[in-house]
């Protein structure tokens, strides 16, 4: 089964405030969170990922063309602090501009859930 983690989350606890939005009254670091995916399933072309925070339907982060040999991305590729992979474009966020918008605010507080993900296959178009 496909399985994406984050050595930056830990279901049942809150956001790191290095995740956190910096801005709008918020003090946070607003660093792109370390994510990881293993059991890719066979035919894969490309990755997207996208964080969304689903209690105020905001889009914080969109990476997609991501090469389907790409396991990770590190702690602040979203962020200006490392770089995505070769080819991997950000998608303009609900901040109004490219790269990781952190959640902010009574949701950054708010327990983790576990993520879903999902990839394309050489079955779709």
């Amino acid at each position: 089964m496909f399985t994406l983690f984050s050595h930056d989350l830990q279901p049942g606890t809150t956001l790191p405030e290095r995740h956190v939005f910096n801005g709008m009254g918020y003090q946070g670091d607003n660093i792109s969170l370390h994510l990881a995916w293993d059991n890719v399933p066979a035919g894969t072309k490309s990755f997207v990922i996208t964080v969304f925070d689903s209690r105020r339907a905001d889009r914080l982060w969109l990476v997609a063309n991501i090469p389907a040999d790409v396991r990770m991305l590190p702690q602040g590729a979203g962020s200006g602090q490392d770089n995505l992979p070769a080819g991997a474009v950000q998608g303009c966020t609900d901040f109004g501009s490219a790269g990781y918008g952190a959640a902010a605010g009574r949701n950054a507080s708010l327990p983790v859930h576990r993520a879903c993900a999902g990839c394309g296959s050489s079955g779709g178009g």
